[in-house]
This record gives C-alpha cells, structure tokens and sequence, in this order.
C-alpha cells in the first residue's frame, strides 16, 4: 500500500453520534493502486477479497458482500453482491473521503449493514469565484496499468458545477515468480458530475456517475485461451455499465430545524461474455430507486432524526440469453427509524430504533428449469444505543447495537453452474440477526496516540456457501448455502509516534477469532500487523515538500478454516514511496514514485481467489505518478 491516506475518528455525517466506530480515510491523488484496495486496507479491520487488481470485494471484520453496505455519497450502492468474483463498482475518481463504521449501521441504513458501511463521498466543489481543474496520470509497471484524469468545477455565489473523466487500463500482471497472472487484465471508461444549486433556505444537488468496466475473470475454464498479455478483454470477462443518478436536497426551515429529501436511481447492466464472438452467455438489468427522507431537529444539548427510507428494485434478464444466474424479481423495502443524541460536556449517549418491512416477488424460472413464482415478506425490528465519556486526554467508547439481513435471490433460488462450480440455493433461509458489542479507547496527546478496539458479533441464522464433497454430473464441486449460528470477536490496535519533527511511526495490529455450530467460517481473513515510517524532508533545491515512506504488512498463518478450505501461509511484504513537488512556471507539479511488493514475495493472501485457478498474488511493481492542479478567478 503506497498511498497517503489521513486516519480519524470523524462522524460519517454530522447527524450521526461519536459513539459509533467510524473511520475516514482521505485518499492521496498521488498514490493511488489499480483497484481501491490501497485505500481500503489502511484501516484495521478491512481487508479485500481479490481476483487481481479489479475484482476486489471489501471485507469487515469477516464479513462481506450483502453481510456489509457500500453506499456514495450515503446512496445503497447494488451491484448483484453475490459472489466473490462481483465487485462493487467503486473507484476513487472524484473522492474525498472514503468513511467506515465497522459494526452493526442498521439503524440509519437498514438490511446489508450488519458488518459495517463503506461510504465514497464525492469531492467538494470549488472554491466560491473559482475555475479549478486538475490533470492526473498514473503508470503500475505489473501489468504496464495506465489510469488517467481530467476534472473542471467552478462555483459561483449560487451555483456549482463540475466535471470528471478517468481511463483506466491494464493487462496481465505477474506474480512473485514472474508468471503471467492470465487474463486478470481490465479496462475501464469513467464519468462524473454534479450541478450544484442553494440559497440561504436550500440547497440542491444532482450528482451522475457512469462506469464502463471490462473485468477479465482469471477462472480455470480460460487458462487453454489467452496466448497473448494485450489489455483488449476477449475471453471470459464481465462486461459492467451503472448510471447512477444521486439528487441531494436540503431544507433549512429554521436554525434548529433541517428536513433532507434525498433520491437515487440506479441501473446497473450485467453481461458474462465468454468467447471472441463476444455474445453474452448472461445479460441482466437491475435498476434500483432509493428514497430517504429525514428531518433533523438540533435542541440544546439534544439532536433528534426522525424519518423514512426505502428502496424498491428490479431485475430482468434478457430473453434471447441461454443462461440465469438468478431468476427476474422485484423487492420493496421499507422502513422508519429515528435516532436522539444527547451531549454533555465530557459525556455523550445515542439511542435509537428502526422498523422495517420488505416484499420479495420471484417472478420466473430460473436456467435449470425451477419454477418459482412466491412472494415473501420480512420484518425486523432493530436498534442501537452508544455511550462515549471524555476525560483528560482518553475518549472511552461504548456502542451496543443489533442488526439483520434478509437472504437475497442467489441464496434462495441458484441451482446450477455459477463460474467454475455448481451452486445451490435454499428457498427455506431464515433473515441473518446479530448483536454486537464494542469497546475502544482513544488517547491522542502532541506527539503521540493510541487506539484499541475490541468487539463481539454474535450472529443468528449466518448464511454463508459451504463446500461440499458432493459434485454434478460433469464432475464440477457443489457448494450449498447453509446457516448456522456464528460469533465473529477480536480487537484492533493502532498506535503513532512522532519521536521528533519530521519522523513519524505508525503501527497497526488486527485480530479476528470465528466459530459456528458446524465449525469455521469461510473467507476469514489473517491477522495483519502493519508498520510505516515516514519522514519529511522538507524543500531540498527545487524539490518541494520532499517526503518519504517506508511500510510494512506481515499476514500471520490461518490454519482455523472452513471445511475443505486451504489453510493460509503466512507472508510479508515490503512497500517503499516518495513523493514531491516540483514547481514549473507558476504551476506546480505533484510526483510520486514508489514501488510495491519490494522484494517480490510469492504469496496467496487468504482471501485471494488467484489460488483457485492456481496462480499467486501480485509480484513486485515500480510505479509512478504525476498530478497537476489549476485554478483561475472567474469574472
């Protein structure tokens, strides 16, 4: 990981209490990676499953996909989250921050939160009477991945806008033996803006993203195929466009009283090409709108949210295709919550309760000949309650809270081949309910802070994919989605020194313990100690803000896995980084120049999915990157 990221313990947003375990993470345009797992893994307690450097999914504390949310801007981001090989369609083009609360956020967000949330929040607007832009472009020598960018806002006394488009591609890279990684090659085509229109009564927002994503799949079928190392995507790829169509609206109907209205609309088309020809063996469209109405009432020593929020979804696949992975449906949620913080000087408490209700119509059948035509229902109700007590330099934190998940449409109803194994479903599956309980302490003095975190999740009705010893008549392994009562618990350490000016340390330490009534989880990822030294040189001759980093990342061995699952080696791995301005003109340029994976370490992380098709991590890389700013008065 060789980006500058910054660390806090800030709010996600203002409505929400400190009691709450969040992070923030501000990502450096500089030092950046090809997927967004060198901004992910910074925090303790996140990790990524990877298939390369595009097909990542985040991890919380040992849970992921439906089991965590992903949302921009505070928008539910859905993606068919059902599989490893299915990444959310985040980047950090146009991101500011990217906040994470690791825990139970069912209150404010509902079903899908119960491992934590993910949030990418979108970059500010310029500054008022200002025409900023920006140039960027980075260059990964594994896998020779090129990613570039151009952005333009501007902002006046009422009205804001702003522009961003990114490129980014790569082919195949190569492991820690120097083997070609096949056809973990992508390509991607990004687009960005928001218009931006207030007075001193509202504001108004309307953000639109688009993505076009090629994401070659390294699975067995296409090991015989690829010859070559080109970035063109041929064989066994997922082809992935989402618009998504954020409108933010805020009304300031007296200072101690704020209603929001905020709307989304999301589509999100799927297709699995596996051949030349380059006609979809999948083709499906989900297209989901979103709504969240909240009304926020600032009292003395009291603040109130009290609201609505549902979403109602659709997906169909297209008829002229042979296969579906999962049946066309239709899902309604619904929901109302409402969350009172209290704070005192030294002490603050946030409560809170949340009721919800969804509708689930399966509609059709699915490519194995099933039928379904059912409709179910779901309720829950859910709740949350936090204490945080400041004294001296510690902040003592305490957050009890219960959340749940639904059983989504591929663990209800899939019954066939799913990549390169056979899966089954279970129309019987209960909703997923956890309980959670954290404990953390905070110290923080002039040159030196300390973090320590400890949880418990006990979670009821886990669903999780087993592997089973059974196979189809092809010979192909089936994998059947079972329950069991789970308990994931552990703790995370963090600490920085900064033993004289420009030296600073950070060491970072996460553990995670599971059981279940039928033994290990799966994908539990290893315990990581983390190290970094920087040091800040400062202005040396026309090199500016000379700065320097050195980081460390050891993976302890997992041998408590799953059944049939392969325990994990253990592994370090070495990153070094400078970066500097240099001033050219009266513009000044951004450098960065570093390398990863230093002394080419061969290595499968344990929630790296390269070892199914029998290949290892990403080898060493030698990376460099370029930013310019400008900015100009408007008339």
């Amino acid at each position: 990981n060789v980006q500058e990221v910054v660390i806090t313990c800030k709010p996600i947003t203002t409505e929400m209490a400190n009691a709450l375990n969040v992070k923030s993470v501000k990502p450096d345009k500089l030092f950046v990676s090809p997927g967004i797992s060198a901004y992910l893994t910074e925090v303790p307690g996140v990790d990524l499953i990877k298939r390369g450097n595009a097909v990542q999914k985040p991890v919380i504390r040992g849970l992921t996909g439906t089991n965590i949310l992903v949302l921009k801007d505070g928008f539910r981001l859905e993606n068919y989250q059902f599989s490893e090989d299915h990444p959310f369609l985040a980047d950090n083009i146009g991101v500011k921050q990217i906040d994470i609360i690791k825990g139970p956020a069912s209150l404010l967000y509902g079903s899908d939160a119960i491992g934590g949330i993910i949030n990418f929040i979108s970059e500010d607007e310029a500054v008022s009477g200002k025409l900023q832009a920006d140039y960027g472009i980075n260059y990964f020598s594994n896998g020779k991945g090129v990613q570039t960018q151009l952005g333009i806002k501007a902002s006046n006394k009422k009205l804001k806008w702003g522009i961003r488009g990114a490129v980014n591609s790569q082919a195949d890279f190569y492991d820690g033996k120097g083997t070609q990684v096949l056809n973990t090659r992508f390509n991607r085509q990004i687009a960005k803006a928001f218009l931006t229109y207030a007075t001193h009564k509202a504001k108004f927002k309307v953000n639109y993203d688009f993505s076009n994503n090629k994401f070659g799949m390294c699975v067995p079928p296409v090991l015989s195929l690829v010859k070559d190392n080109l970035y063109k995507n041929e064989y066994f790829y997922q082809s992935l466009q989402n618009h998504f169509v954020r409108s933010i609206n805020s009304f300031y109907i007296s200072d101690k009283m704020r209603s929001d209205v905020n709307l989304s609309y999301e589509n999100n088309k799927r297709k699995l090409v596996v051949n030349q020809a380059g006609y979809p063996a999948i083709n499906m469209d989900l297209q989901t709108f979103t709504y969240n109405v909240r009304n926020n009432i600032y009292l003395s020593g009291m603040d109130i949210i009290m609201g609505f929020q549902g979403y109602y979804k659709v997906n169909m696949n297209n008829l002229l295709t042979k296969e579906k992975i999962i049946p066309d449906f239709m899902r309604n949620n619904f929901a109302g919550f409402f969350l009172i913080r209290h704070n005192w000087k030294r002490i603050e408490l946030m409560y809170g309760i949340r009721y919800d209700y969804a509708i689930m119509h399966i509609l059709d059948n699915d490519f194995s000949g099933n039928s379904y035509d059912t409709t179910l229902k779901y309720n829950n109700l859910s709740g949350s309650a936090g204490f945080t007590f400041r004294v001296n330099d510690f902040n003592f934190k305490i957050n009890l809270a219960n959340g749940f998940r639904t059983p989504n449409i591929p663990e209800l109803t899939q019954n066939g081949l799913h990549g390169s194994r056979y899966e089954q479903g279970n129309m019987s599956l209960k909703s997923q309910n956890n309980y959670e309980g954290d404990f953390s302490v905070h110290y923080h003095v002039r040159k030196f802070m300390f973090d320590f975190t400890t949880f418990y999740n006990k979670i009821n009705n886990y669903i999780y994919l087993a592997q089973t010893q059974d196979t189809d008549t092809s010979g192909l392994k089936i994998f059947r989605y079972e329950q069991a009562n789970a308990i994931l618990y552990g703790f995370e350490i963090g600490s920085e020194l900064k033993p004289f000016k420009n030296f600073d340390v950070k060491i970072q330490y996460s553990m995670l313990k599971d059981t279940t009534d039928n033994g290990f989880l799966p994908l539990i990822p290893q315990n990581k100690l983390k190290t970094r030294f920087s040091y800040d040189f400062g202005n040396i001759w026309k090199v500016k803000d000379l700065k320097i980093r050195v980081s460390n990342t050891y993976a302890f061995a997992r041998n408590d896995v799953a059944k049939l699952e392969t325990p994990a080696k253990a592994y370090d791995l070495t990153d070094l980084s400078v970066k500097f301005v240099v001033p050219v003109a009266k513009y000044k340029t951004h450098w960065s120049l570093s390398c990863t994976n230093i002394l080419n370490t061969v290595y499968n992380d344990k929630l790296s999915t390269l070892q199914d098709a029998g290949f290892y991590d990403i080898g060493r890389s030698f990376n460099i990157g370029i930013f310019i700013p400008f900015s100009t008065g408007l008339k």
